[in-house]
């Protein structure tokens, strides 16, 4: 079984998801919002409360900001943090708006949050006042990951619950809901969550289906891969 590895890829994942306002542990007037859901296709028993460990955070920013300057700023704040986390840049599309974000993952607890944005704060950004808002939102996020290609399928090395496979042709996020919901009905089980994207390695780009699940088998993904690809194809 021969790997290949694709170190600091750049990926562009595309996903629907309901976000909520966060009113606690934030500071005030800013916005920041949580996906009430974060994996909608995967089923899960745990839902957020505030007492609960935050899963994915959107902090709104009232203006865009390139890679460059992200990325630049994120290395200062992560050498002041004293708390683990991931952060990569997001677009949410919600009532016919789109609006800027930071999307934030594996933060330990909500405690963290005003310290980050003031960390935020401090190295440029600018935070969008808060938004009262419970919606279905369209989220494209840019992010820089780490892969292992073994027979077809991209393997996250940053987080072994995601896997990525690629097809053949780029689809609309309409087309690929409906790709994705007769795929869930003729698989058994409500047990991964799907996800379109785009990577760019090594100069080239290539279309993906990104899933999400803690319990698949290689056979299972790889039959995801193959009804997926068909569909697509």
């Amino acid at each position: 079984m021969e790997k290949q590895l694709f170190n600091n890829t750049l990926s562009i994942i595309t996903k629907e998801e309901t976000v909520k306002t966060l009113s606690h542990h934030i500071i005030s007037n800013t916005g920041v919002l949580e996906a009430v859901n974060p994996f909608p296709g995967y089923y899960s028993s745990n839902f957020i409360t505030s007492e609960s460990k935050p899963e994915t955070l959107f902090i709104l920013l009232s203006e865009k900001v390139t890679l460059e300057f992200f990325y630049r700023r994120l290395y200062n704040i992560e050498k002041k943090a004293k708390f683990e986390f991931s952060a990569a840049l997001a677009e949410l599309k919600f009532n016919n708006k789109e609006y800027n974000a930071i999307r934030i993952f594996n933060l330990e607890t909500y405690d963290s949050i005003i310290k980050l944005e003031e960390y935020l704060i401090e190295e440029g950004f600018k935070l969008r006042k808060s938004l009262n808002i419970d919606s279905e939102a369209l989220i494209h996020i840019k992010k820089f990951c780490n892969l292992e290609l073994v027979d077809g399928v991209y393997y996250s090395s940053d987080n072994s619950h995601f896997v990525y496979f690629n097809v053949e042709n780029s689809i609309s996020w309409k087309e690929f809901e409906v790709v994705a919901q007769k795929i869930r009905h003729n698989y058994l089980g409500n047990n991964f969550d799907a996800g379109l994207g785009v990577i760019f390695h090594h100069n080239k780009v290539e279309d993906v289906v990104r899933i999400y699940s803690k319990d698949l088998t290689k056979e299972d993904l790889n039959k995801l891969k193959e009804m997926f690809q068909n569909e697509i194809s």
